[in-house]
């Protein structure tokens, strides 16, 4: 619907950029919340994807 392109790459590279956002501004402190989408596979390479990179961090 948002018509957004992004990669599963994209979605680490993302992650990983607001966490240091998050330790240079608030300490840390993220909220992540999971919203769904059409195709599951490519849902599940991009949750894989942000959960290693706060896992990383």
């Amino acid at each position: 619907m948002a018509d957004l392109r992004l990669s599963t790459e994209d979605y680490g590279w993302l992650t990983q950029f607001l966490t240091r956002v998050a330790d240079e501004y608030c300490e840390g402190r993220l909220v992540s919340t999971l919203e769904g989408g059409y195709e599951l596979n490519a849902l599940a390479n991009s949750v894989y994807a942000h959960v290693e990179a706060l896992a990383a961090a």
